[in-house]
């Protein structure tokens, strides 16, 4: 059961996302966020010690929830692959529909928040551990049951993950590219090499 101050912390949360959703992360002020969740400026304060602490919170918040979804996926009885697609279209609809929030998560956002590194390696960097954990996990699985080929899962989570960043990446900048997260899978999934069929050999005739 949450406590007072939990639900309070977690009310300021939904509303910087709220807010973050609709004008971006740069363009939201602190005194927007309070109005927001009905509350005085200060009572903010009593929560997140200023504008940045916010933004490492409201990160955490929604990597938290990405793993929540994750994990929910990763226990159903499927094959891995069909688990790794279901994930990322699920992370798709709920951040990537957003386009400020694809921006609050997306590299220039992390690059801005450079000098609250301490702050980022503390509170985001594990909730991001756990969430490579869980998708090696799954890619393991997929090992064991040969549906993918042996690779190191962590490095394949890693890529994985990276692929949903791009696609942020893309979303947030509005660059011209159909089904990004779509297209992210399918690089993920099949790679950049070009089929070909077995090389004849020299002399062969078609």
């Amino acid at each position: 059961m949450r406590t007072k101050s939990e639900a309070k912390r977690q009310l300021l949360l939904e509303a910087a996302f709220a807010e973050v959703s609709e004008h971006g992360y740069f363009e939201t002020t602190v005194d927007d966020i309070a109005r927001r969740a009905g509350v005085a400026k200060g009572t903010l304060y009593l929560y997140f010690r200023d504008k940045p602490d916010i933004y490492i919170g409201l990160v955490g918040w929604l990597l938290e929830r990405a793993l929540a979804g994750l994990r929910a996926t990763a226990a159903r009885p499927v094959p891995a692959r069909q688990k790794l697609v279901e994930v990322f279209e699920t992370w798709s609809h709920t951040v990537l529909s957003r386009p400020a929030v694809s921006s609050l998560l997306s590299v220039d956002s992390l690059e801005a928040t450079s000098l609250m590194k301490e702050r980022v390696l503390g509170d985001v960097v594990p909730r991001v551990r756990k969430m490579v954990d869980e998708v090696a996990a799954i890619i393991e699985q997929g090992i064991r049951d040969g549906e993918f080929r042996r690779v190191d899962a962590r490095l394949a989570a890693l890529t994985y993950l990276s692929g949903f960043r791009s696609t942020m990446f893309v979303v947030a900048h509005g660059w011209p590219v159909k089904n990004p997260a779509r297209k992210a899978q399918e690089l993920f999934f099949d790679g950049i090499l070009a089929r070909r069929g077995p090389k004849r050999p020299a002399g062969s005739r078609k």
